[in-house]
């Protein structure tokens, strides 16, 4: 279903009654024209085209379709450049997925997007808002990535949106074999709970003094490693974290971590944890694959769970985790285990091979690696503006999309205050620590000119994510 009748109904008198209502996407007129150019695209579908001013602008080689519209709720035909600007935040969310595969089977080539990340200015008849999904930027690239290829993003955190342009993946079969769907995780969680016993407590932790020594598998913990085993003989309270396939790295170098944090569904992650240990605590996301949590019965396991919008709450219904807490964060298991410890009290962290890039070789991972090969993008230089003027990094990095949107994300949660009261000390050469460095440039310069201008920089009090406030946490904020 792409539509509900009863908001279908709604959609067709928001049309009528709002003049306004529909109209942004000529908005993209010049960056539109600009991929139909570069991407050679003959024709150009507009895909929840509202009042149609996208037409009105570039011409009849764009064909229009929006069901709430009368006379251009007829099936579309494919085209080269689909254009779906300001809809998906529309979408009711159950019906998501079937939206964004019907788009996957109207895309020739590119598909140029837009999705808003705030709550509209206008409601609907039933008293909700017009934006009936919100969401950020990455948890809105992972399900678009589950459709298709992310060429380009950009996200405008001044008009709270994110814009792409993305390529649909050839699927074989079902869309599952892409990625691991929403009924697909909440399958494994059923699965899962009934069989493991422990849980993360259901409200953070009081925050202490220990220090969380995480290994992620980046490349660069190979050069870093001899580093990171000193930092563990003198820090004999730390906690040695893993991640991914760092696990079985370390374990090969006869260093057992204490924790291992894992949160991929897909089954091809047991392989990653062949040398497991008694001595280590395994922390596994309940959406982990039921065959890679059986390999873990005789272990040490907690499971935890992961929030991935406001579906995340139907296992509440299981009487076992009726008052669960769930852990936010971005779309990486690294990303996560820092917010899980500090939702388990950690405030100190030192972090190993948080890359978001390769090796100039192509190599992705510091080891073997039993998923898929991402497609990269063009070398990348990152830079920013420091003094009014661009600064840009030596250095050239290969990367990907996906480690593109988990880098802003990261450098974004530092920004804002997502972990008051922590210290963190980043190693390793990857593009993420450049990006950093480079932020952390610009946030100095930044207040080095409030200073030289005799202002008093003022700062918003930061909330993390597990404040009264915040939605993971306390369902009825949701």
């Amino acid at each position: 279903m792409l539509i509900s009748p009863d908001y279908l109904d709604q959609q067709k008198q928001l049309h009528q009654s709002d003049e306004r209502y529909g109209i942004s996407s000529s908005r993209r007129v010049n960056d539109i024209l600009c991929v139909q150019e570069t991407h050679h695209c003959a024709d150009i579908l507009d895909y929840g085209c509202g009042k149609g001013r996208l037409k009105l602008r570039i011409g009849d080689c764009v064909r229009e379709y929006d069901p709430a519209i009368p006379g251009k709720d007829a099936e579309p035909d494919p085209a080269d450049l689909v254009v779906c600007t300001d809809v998906l935040e529309h979408i009711e969310p159950d019906n998501l997925d079937d939206v964004l595969k019907h788009i996957h089977s109207l895309t020739k080539k590119r598909l140029y997007f837009t999705v808003s990340l705030r709550p509209a200015q206008k409601t609907l008849a039933d008293g909700r808002n017009a934006h009936l999904i919100i969401e950020s930027a990455n948890w809105w690239i992972e399900r678009l990535s589950q459709y298709f290829l992310i060429n380009e993003v950009k996200e405008n955190e001044e008009q709270f949106e994110v814009t792409g342009l993305a390529q649909p993946e050839r699927i074989v079969g079902t869309v599952k074999a892409v990625g691991v769907m929403r009924d697909e995780r909440i399958a494994h969680v059923r699965a899962n709970v009934l069989k493991t016993p422990k849980r993360t407590p259901d409200q953070p932790l009081p925050p202490h003094d220990r220090v969380a020594l995480i290994a992620n598998y980046g490349p660069s913990l190979k050069s870093t490693f001899e580093l990171l085993k000193k930092q563990r003989k003198k820090l004999p309270g730390a906690t040695l974290v893993t991640v991914s396939g760092a696990h079985d790295f370390l374990r090969k170098r006869n260093l057992t971590p204490d924790m291992h944090v894992e949160c991929d569904p897909r089954a091809h992650k047991g392989k990653m944890m062949r040398k497991r240990s008694k001595d280590t605590r395994y922390y596994m996301a309940s959406c982990c694959h039921p065959d890679v949590i059986d390999m873990l019965d005789g272990y040490d396991l907690t499971l935890w769970h992961l929030y991935n919008g406001p579906e995340s709450f139907e296992i509440r219904d299981i009487k076992s985790e009726e008052t669960c807490s769930m852990i936010p964060g971005g779309g990486s298991v690294g990303l996560r285990t820092i917010t899980l410890l500090y939702f388990l009290g950690f405030r100190n962290f030192i972090i190993h091979g948080m890359d978001c890039s390769f090796e100039d070789s192509g190599e992705q991972h510091a080891g073997a690696h039993t998923g898929k090969v991402q497609k990269t993008l063009p070398p990348v230089r990152p830079g920013c503006l420091v003094n009014g003027k661009s600064v840009k990094s030596d250095r050239e990095y290969i990367t990907s999309p996906v480690l593109v949107s988990y880098a802003n994300h990261m450098l974004k949660d530092l920004r804002i205050g997502r972990y008051p009261g922590c210290s963190f000390y980043w190693y390793g050469d990857g593009m993420f620590q450049e990006m950093l460095r480079l932020q952390n440039m610009q946030l100095e310069a930044l207040t080095a000119e409030q200073t030289a201008q005799g202002i008093e920089p003022t700062y918003v009090e930061a909330k993390d994510y597990f404040s009264a406030t915040q939605e993971p946490i306390h369902e009825d904020a949701a």
